[in-house]
């Protein structure tokens, strides 16, 4: 039986005394007495916002890619990509708390500016075209069960980065056998015939074209009684530290954009 890439996440008992194998640990205090249970993670995700974070992310990045990936496509992942810095993009970087050590990464690209590399390749459906976009690219994480749950707090902060940013859906290609993450999340074909097609985006491997609709996902985990629902909504993680990132910005700021809309404004968060 293939073994789940979600960690164990069984909760502590009421002494503090995890009840499994579970690598989190649950806090006290204001979240617990609003009903709210605070989980802590043995790391931190946040937006990169200096040289020297970018340097992490590709570290970590590459040696992801190296372990799953043919040459040709981890070769051209171990060094900056002109796609990390562009306006409408963000990195997400997980970081251990012993000694800062890169645990994962993840890049989002919005089309907010220009169309996105798959609005450019393929003609989407319908229910695609003039909706707000995000392509998730470059999905990396350290291997074994630590992994796993870097994995699965990278995609709570994509999946709270886009609910902010009222993104519609997410767009991923996963060249197979690594799209079965995302399946195993939610995401499903683009396209009706579910066949592989190459993209740029996986130097030209065969790849599942896969979305998220994001609007609704709170909702289909609940119906669905999906074993991740906890973890992605009713758990708060003060490990994932996007929005504090995301104020911060870059330490040389990057220009923004002139045209944000009024609700990213009201949000004050600012375009990136």
């Amino acid at each position: 039986m293939e073994k789940a890439w979600w960690p164990n996440m069984t909760p502590t008992s009421s002494t503090g005394q995890q009840n499994g194998n579970s690598p989190l640990s649950f806090t006290s205090g204001s979240a617990k007495q609003q009903g709210v249970r605070g989980v802590d993670l043995p790391f931190r995700v946040r937006l990169v916002r200096t040289e020297d974070q970018l340097y992490q992310a590709v570290r970590v990045r590459h040696e992801a890619y190296v372990r799953h990936h043919p040459p040709i496509v981890s070769d051209r992942v171990g060094v900056e990509e002109e796609d990390d810095k562009k306006a409408d993009a963000i990195v997400l970087l997980a970081e251990s708390k012993v000694d800062a050590a890169p645990m994962g990464s993840m890049r989002v690209h919005l089309n907010v500016g220009e169309p996105l590399i798959f609005e450019k390749e393929f003609d989407l459906p319908p229910k695609f075209r003039g909706k707000a976009l995000a392509h998730i690219t470059r999905l990396a994480v350290v291997g074994g069960d630590a992994g796993r749950l870097v994995k699965l707090a990278l995609f709570k902060a994509l999946h709270r980065y886009c609910h902010a940013f009222q993104v519609d859906w997410m767009l991923v290609a996963g060249v197979p056998p690594m799209h079965r993450q995302y399946v195993r999340l939610g995401f499903s074909d683009v396209f009706e015939d579910a066949q592989l097609r190459p993209s740029i985006t996986t130097a030209n491997l065969p790849a599942r074209i896969m979305g998220f609709e994001v609007p609704s996902a709170e909702r289909r985990w609940a119906d669905a009684a999906h074993p991740l629902y906890n973890f992605m909504v009713r758990d708060f993680h003060p490990d994932i530290e996007i929005f504090n990132s995301v104020k911060s910005m870059w330490s040389q700021p990057r220009v923004k954009k002139v045209s944000a809309p009024q609700n990213l404004e009201m949000l004050q968060i600012p375009v990136v």
